[in-house]
This record gives C-alpha cells, structure tokens and sequence, in this order.
C-alpha cells in the first residue's frame, strides 16, 4: 500500500478546540473529516465512512475504480449535514479519472425505499461521458428546487480540484446555496456559481429526509459509478467565506491544526458566537476584510468598501466613521446588536436609516441602522459599506 504520510489530522479536533479557546473571537467548528489516509476514518466527528472491496487505497487517497451502480463508492454516514445548524460548508478534494456518464461527485439523500426519491442534493462529475459537462442539483419534498448545468466544468481527467458548496440562511427563510472549483496549488477560483432557493433550510430538508445519507460515488437513479480519487472532505458547521476557501484550497488536503486555525481566521464568523476585533492601530485588508480602511486612535475610517456578508461579523472598538459612505443591505439577518450602530426593523419596511453622522441614506430592506456609544458592531446578514 502507497500512502504518504499525514501529519496532525488524527488530533486536529482537540487541536482546533484549544486554538479556538486561545482565540475566542476566531471561533469555529471543524464537524467533519475523512482523510482517507489508509481507512475511513472521521478524524473529527464520529462518522466512519464505509467503502466497497472494489476500493483501493494509494498516496493518501481512496480510489474508486467505477462500474455498474453500487460496486464503487463510499459512504460516509448519516446526517453528515446535520450539524446543529443551517449554514454548512463542504469541501472535497478529488480527481475524475476517466469520464462516465452521469457520475456522482458527491450525492446526499435517505433511504429510496422509505423517500420514493423525494429529497436529494448531489453534484455530478459529468452529464454524458466527457469531461465538459456537469450537473447540481437539489430536490426536497418532491420538488425540484434546482437544477443547473454546466457551471463546474470540465473536471480534466486526472486533475485534482478543491471543490466547495456552502449553504446559506437568509433573514427571509431562504437558502443561497453556492459552489466553487479551485485551484490546488493557487486556490485560484476556476469556476463557481450560485442559487437562492425561497422558504426553504437545510432544517426543512431533514425533516422530511428522514437521516439521509452522504455519498461518493454512488446515484440514487440508475448511473453508474464514477472512476475518480478522493483526498479528503471536510464539513465545517458554518459558512467559510471566500477568502477562507481559497486559503484552505491552498493549505491542501493535508492542512495541520495551525492551518486549520488560520484557514479560520480568514472567516469572520462560522458559528454565532463568533466575531473579529480590530484593535485600535490596526489595518483590515483582504483577505480578513473585503475592502480598504484602518483603526486609529479609536476610529474605524472606512476608506473605500467594507463588505460583511452571510455568516459574518466585524466588532470594531471605538468609532466607526462612515461620513461620505453609502450603505448598501442585502438579505439582513439578525442585525440586532449592541454598540454605536444597531439595527432595528423599521416600521415602514422600506427605508435604512442612519441616525447620527453621516446622514440618513434611504434604502429597502427594512432595517434601521443607529449610531450611538463609543463601540461598534456590524452583525451578519451581508452589510456592505461603499464610499460615494
């Protein structure tokens, strides 16, 4: 058996708690991770993955050989999205080796003979047997909330890619659901795309799942098995943003507890709790910070754009100046907060206004943005701050 060695991801979950104890304002959580380094194995939760005799194990990766349906693929248990929240991130490392047709990247979904095919979310290596098309799809309750194709490929034979979906709650009940390939080496974005699904969470969609399972490899329709290579998957309770996508991208599959931790600061937030503090003196670029600005003596100039989107927060001590800028909001969600700005419902629905300086600014979405104390806090729900 040819297997590389992998350092730290047997203990990256006590790892990761201490890291997250030491820095209480980078809080994340890390829910699962196969290795595939020589077993199954969930280095961080509690679910062993479970592969078929045809599956073999090489360079760190679990390789699938393909075939009719069900002779080739993993499973990696029940309820792997279920992780106490709505808003969910997996990333997978993985190469397609030749092209089949229809094959399954990943698809998540209860047992067929209880579900009558009802709920489903999956993405597909291919459509047809080549590597220049593709398919993601997610249906609940019997209805198709998507479908669409074409927006990943081509997955090139024998290339491996960091690929990522993040599932996203908005303020009103519905879920952005958003997908990437990178780069291994650059974590360059090679190609992405999203879709908005109206009045329905993840919540919704296990409730009437039942405990559905999460594959690799294997359809719950007729297709056949995939010829493909699996590094690694990860599910992380919380939405990684961007910037920390493309770090972890980066880092690769064989990330340590440090680079867990600092693929984790390059998310604002991906739990509730969580927050980042810009310390007076202090400059906030990409990647923390979408946008340009500084902290100094006490005040949080923005000097061009300051983006906050789903899943995140920014907690700045002292005064934020936002004389001259425009604020734009987009799918608020629980903008309530304390410090010198807080946002409140409006009673009109319509307008966002800002009391104190700068002057009020009219905009939709029904909130109300307030200054007031010497601190600030700009919670999560996709608050972006442009200058004039």
């Amino acid at each position: 058996m040819n297997m590389r060695k992998r350092t730290g991801k047997a203990a990256i979950l006590a790892a990761a708690i201490c890291v997250a104890a030491a820095l209480p304002t980078q809080a994340y959580n890390h829910a699962h991770r196969w290795s595939f380094n020589g077993d199954y194995s969930d280095s961080v939760g509690n679910l062993t993955a479970v592969g078929t005799s045809s599956l073999t194990f090489s360079d760190g990766m679990v390789n699938l050989p393909g075939g009719n349906k069900g002779t080739s693929y993993v499973t990696l248990g029940e309820n792997a999205f279920s992780v106490g929240s709505d808003n969910i991130t997996i990333e997978i490392w993985a190469k397609q080796n030749e092209a089949v047709n229809f094959a399954r990247l990943f698809e998540y979904y209860p047992d067929p003979s209880t579900d009558n095919k009802n709920n489903d979310i999956y993405m597909s290596w291919s459509t047809g047997a080549n590597f220049t098309s593709d398919k993601i799809e997610v249906k609940s309750g019997g209805n198709v909330k998507f479908g669409v194709l074409n927006t990943m490929q081509p997955y090139s034979q024998g290339t491996k890619y960091h690929i990522s979906m993040t599932f996203c709650t908005n303020a009103n009940g519905s879920t952005t659901v958003s997908w990437a390939k990178r780069n291994t080496t650059s974590g360059v974005v090679e190609k992405s795309s999203s879709q908005t699904i109206s009045s329905w969470t993840l919540s919704a969609f296990h409730a009437l799942a039942g405990s559905p399972r999460l594959y690799l490899g294997y359809s719950l329709y007729g297709e056949a098995d995939p010829k493909a290579s699996y590094d690694e998957v990860r599910v992380w309770r919380g939405v990684l943003n961007e910037a920390a996508l493309t770090l972890s991208a980066q880092k690769g599959p064989d990330a340590t507890a440090a680079d867990l931790a600092e693929i984790a600061a390059r998310t604002l937030e991906l739990n509730s709790a969580a927050t980042l503090e810009i310390a007076s003196g202090a400059t906030f670029t990409q990647p923390v910070v979408k946008g340009n600005g500084t902290v100094s003596g006490g005040t949080l100039k923005v000097a061009d754009s300051l983006v906050v989107k789903c899943g995140e927060t920014l907690l700045a001590s002292g005064t934020v100046d936002l004389t001259d800028a425009k604020v734009v909001l987009s799918d608020p969600e629980n903008l309530a907060s304390t410090g010198s700005f807080k946002f409140l419902k409006a009673s009109d629905g319509q307008s966002l206004t800002i009391v104190g300086t700068p002057t009020a600014v009219g905009l939709p979405g029904g909130w109300r943005l307030r200054m007031r104390g010497d601190s600030a806090r700009i919670s999560k729900g996709g608050l972006v701050i442009l200058v004039k």
